[in-house]
């Protein structure tokens, strides 16, 4: 089984003039074939590949947390090209590249711009090391609910807690805080990891700008099941119910055991705790109730004909 070693070995005969080794580029994946590598392994049968002395290339590190990505590369390579080839999904990141940024591990307070990305690796080699690491940050977006401030946070590992997320988050008084979710209004738990909430949009909001929901469902043995959960008073049921996947074809969230509030209605119109259980029918008479002294807003609910 031929590797690319065995044509290293062959190139040093054929060209001995040639004195530096070679690496041998693969241009149509922007890679150097693992000189471990066997040649009939490679993916395109016909694959136009160029020798390059090995002084043209750097050892280049990404790291985000624990999780490391060794590359090999050549010099003159953009660090964007770079984050678009294969090796990016390596890490097991769950994100988006447009959510990630990089930074060089010896200054971790400068973020790479824009501008920075187009430069080559070769620009970023200091004191003749071959080596270069670059930290992957996550941005996350905050929101702070009260005077609608925005602010940018860096998450740089895999681990980090709701509950460390935080403490990151400096603020003037100190007052209890909650991150929410920007989508269902759901109140995240101080121990979930926040990669894993598969969102960087956040809201952070006071303990008085929320309620606790419990939600009880029946299960097949006669038993049943409490979820305890925390939203924003403006939740509506419609995020309870699509925070919690209820298919509204077949299921309604019955209050206190005698109506369905409609999806629109907030849980503002409750007090809290808020208890509500999961049924597998529906309610179809609706009664709606105007509120004339309220500029004539008005609530609506379903219940069973007899109620």
């Amino acid at each position: 089984m031929i590797k690319w070693q065995h044509i290293e070995v062959w190139r040093k005969l054929v060209l001995p003039e040639i004195e530096s080794s070679c690496v041998y580029w693969n241009r149509d994946n922007e890679s150097i074939n693992d000189e471990n590598q066997s040649i009939a392994s490679l993916e395109i049968p016909v694959t136009n590949v160029d020798g390059i002395s090995q002084d043209q290339t750097m050892h280049i590190i990404f790291s985000f947390g624990i999780a490391t990505q060794h590359i090999r590369t050549l010099k003159s390579m953009t660090i964007a090209r770079l984050l678009n080839n294969r090796y990016w999904s390596n890490l097991d990141m769950h994100t988006s590249l447009n959510d990630c940024c990089l930074s060089l591990s010896e200054t971790m307070d400068k973020i790479l711009s824009e501008v920075d990305l187009q430069k080559s690796v070769g620009a970023y080699q200091c004191n003749d090391s071959e080596t270069i690491h670059f930290r992957v940050l996550v941005r996350l977006n905050i929101l702070i609910n009260d005077d609608q401030q925005k602010m940018e946070i860096f998450l740089k590992d895999s681990t980090t807690t709701i509950e460390q997320l935080l403490q990151q988050i400096q603020m003037v008084n100190s007052v209890d805080r909650y991150l929410a979710s920007n989508d269902t209004h759901r109140i995240y738990q101080n121990n979930e990891i926040v990669i894993n909430l598969n969102t960087k949009n956040f809201l952070l909001v006071k303990e008085n700008e929320t309620c606790i929901v419990l939600i009880e469902s029946r299960k097949n043995d006669n038993g049943s099941e409490l979820v305890h959960q925390r939203f924003t008073t403006w939740t509506t049921i419609g995020d309870i119910l699509k925070e919690n996947n209820i298919d509204i074809g077949k299921q309604q969230l019955l209050y206190n055991n005698d109506f369905a509030p409609s999806e629109d209605t907030p849980l503002s119109c409750f007090a809290s705790p808020i208890h509500l259980s999961l049924i597998d029918t529906i309610l179809s008479t609706a009664v709606t109730v105007n509120n004339p002294e309220d500029d004539n807003r008005s609530l609506t609910f379903y219940c069973s004909p007899s109620t």
